[in-house]
This record gives structure tokens, sequence and C-alpha cells, in this order.
């Protein structure tokens, strides 16, 4: 952990492995590397439960701007993006009892194709993908911000032959929806 110019603390997330998702089939098939020549570590269905093993919740139709106290803020740009925003607040119970939580999101005006969303029911409504969440308590002054970036639109000659293997390892290694690979 580090501590940036106005004191705060950084986490950095390292990669420690690659997801293939078959959007079709809901199958995921995890590899050590990003390689057309990678094995397979481990694959499974896309579990009852709704998120991947240990990722995020891809096919979620759970709101995270709570319908209940969400209102519509003023748009912002950001590095020359406009993004509509939206707020709510919850109530979780916190080490030191109940504590306020205010969660604001983002939707990006820019990228109205795009199956990528943090709140895919609000996306709906707002005409644009939630790209952005940010999370704060009043109460242990403690943010959280996340956010999906879309570093290119295309892939490159290298990507692509790596997701054309990948695609591959799907079709020739299955999930039986019986076994106890689910």
């Amino acid at each position: 952990m580090d501590i940036d110019e106005y004191g705060h603390e950084k986490k950095e997330a390292l990669v420690n492995k690659y997801t293939f998702m078959d959007l079709r089939k809901k199958s995921y098939y995890e590899y050590a590397n990003f390689s057309d020549t990678a094995a397979i570590n481990d694959k499974y269905l896309h579990p009852s439960s709704g998120k991947s093993k240990d990722g995020w919740h891809f096919f979620s139709e759970e709101d995270v701007i709570d319908p209940e106290n969400r209102e519509f803020i003023t748009d912002t740009i950001i590095n020359g993006v406009k993004y509509k925003r939206a707020k709510s607040f919850s109530i979780v119970n916190g080490t030191s009892g109940e504590e306020k939580i205010i969660k604001t999101g983002y939707f990006r005006c820019d990228k109205k194709e795009t199956f990528f969303s943090m709140d895919k029911p609000l996306s709906r409504i707002v005409g644009y993908p939630m790209l952005r969440l940010d999370s704060y308590s009043p109460s242990t002054q403690i943010a959280l911000s996340q956010e999906i970036e879309f570093i290119s639109d295309k892939l490159t000659a290298k990507e692509l032959k790596v997701f054309e293997a990948w695609e591959k390892n799907a079709k020739e290694n299955p999930i039986n929806k019986n076994s106890k690979e689910e």
C-alpha cells in the first residue's frame, strides 16, 4: 500500500489470472497468463449466485444505486468526457455499529453501446452504462472508487490470436452441467 501526494492510501490490484467467459454458455475458463498457448487452470459454469468464483457480478441485474432513495444529480465532465450521475445511500452494519454509505454512479455518455455496466437496471433507464462507482462513509471518512476503463476499442493481432485460441479451448473442453466443475 502506498500513500499518494495528498496523504491518501492507494492500493494496487495485481493480475493473478485471466478469465475467459463464454457469454452464450455462461462458462468460465481461467488461465495463468495471457497467451494463446496458456493451459486452462480451471473451468466452471456460471454459478446460480450470479458471479464468478472470485470476481465481478457480470450478469447481475441487481441495483447498485438503491432505487428507493435514488436521485439524479448534475452531470459532470471528467477528462473531457460527459457523465450523467445518480446517487443513493444505504445503512450497513460497520465495525462500530450502523453506518451510512453514500454511492454515486457515473454513466458515461460516449459509451452507449457496451454490455459492461456496474448497474444494468439503472443503465437501461439512463441510456448509458454505469462505468464508475464512488462510495463514501461520512462516519469513517473512507472513500472507494471503482471504474471500468476502456483501454482500447480494438484488439491487437496478438489479442485476437489469444481469444481465438481460448474460444477453441472452450469448444474442445465443454463443461458438463452435471459435473463437479459447476
